[in-house]
């Protein structure tokens, strides 16, 4: 059996933020039954996926016929799904 030990540093990151962004992400929290913290670190590795030079929107699709007037989130594969595979694909992830 193989395993992988990651050695991760935890650091504290202070940031401002509008009343909008705030409640965004208090929402987010609330919804999804999580910290704010871990509402950040999902959008962080969503947008790090979604805008990565080495994702194709074939690779980012769900496999299947799509429907171009479904919203995005009913065609695009889960991000943690789509981080993984790239990962094993030797992606590079910017």
């Amino acid at each position: 059996m193989f395993g992988v030990v990651l050695l991760i540093k935890n650091h504290t990151l202070t940031v401002r933020l509008s009343d909008i962004e705030y409640k965004g992400i208090e929402s987010a929290s609330k919804e999804l039954g999580v910290s704010k913290a871990e509402v950040v670190r999902r959008f962080y590795w969503t947008i790090r996926v979604l805008f990565s030079d080495d994702l194709t929107l074939k690779e980012a699709l769900i496999d299947g016929d799509v429907d171009y007037n479904q919203p995005l989130s009913n065609t695009l594969r889960n991000i943690p799904e789509l981080l993984i595979d790239m990962i094993e694909r030797g992606k590079r992830i910017k």
